[in-house]
């Protein structure tokens, strides 16, 4: 029905501060609370490891790997170079008698189209670009929660418990909208909100 999306700051301790929610309709999309966190926030989280890798079409990537990412800061590295090898064997034009890679020999055995080499190349790009800054391990062991728990928690108080009652029917022109003051709500920035947009309608009335 809708998208969700969290950001939590900490303390040096772990200890959560603040936490952000962001929400959007089917038609605006995810991209569309990336974006908006990214304005806030435009550092890289895990989350946005995750939508990249999953847009990368390698699902069996992301299984084998997740586990790793919790272990060691060179993870991202070893998956970069994975991602390299496969590529190799499925783009465009890759010769049928080169061997497949052992770790994933049916995957091997398929082509990718041009528009699906370059959504694909354009998320292994990202991950080469900031893998340094990918360092789950060292967030655990620095006491930084990186778990889901916050956005998983979100979809319920943002959506569910507002947005799913029993009879309720959603246009998407209605939903939009309130999302917003929902999340603007639940991250006690509503009131702070209203007061900027009142400031501004006042400013305008007085130079009119």
């Amino acid at each position: 029905m809708a998208y969700v999306g969290t950001v939590s700051l900490h303390d040096v301790e772990g200890t959560v501060r603040v936490t952000r929610r962001f929400a959007a309709t089917p038609l605006q999309g995810p991209d569309d609370i990336v974006d908006r966190v990214a304005d806030e926030f435009p550092a890289p989280r895990r989350g946005k490891q995750a939508r990249h890798l999953s847009r990368a079409g390698c699902a069996w990537l992301r299984d084998s790997w997740r586990k790793y990412l919790d272990r060691s800061d060179t993870t991202m590295t070893r998956i970069v170079r994975r991602m390299d090898e496969l590529l190799l064997h499925i783009l465009p034009g890759a010769l049928d008698d080169d061997p497949p890679p052992r770790f994933r020999e049916p995957i091997a055995r398929h082509r990718l189209s041009a528009e699906t080499t370059r959504i694909v190349s354009r998320h292994v790009e990202y991950f080469r670009n900031h893998r340094h800054r990918m360092r789950c391990a060292a967030s655990l062991r620095r006491g930084y929660p990186i778990g889901s728990g916050p956005t998983e928690g979100a979809c319920k108080s943002v959506v569910t418990i507002r947005f799913k009652r029993s009879g309720q029917r959603w246009l998407e022109s209605g939903l939009a909208p309130c999302l917003l003051l929902r999340a603007l709500h639940l991250s006690e920035r509503l009131r702070p909100c209203f007061a900027k947009l009142q400031a501004a309608r006042f400013a305008t009335l007085a130079a009119a």
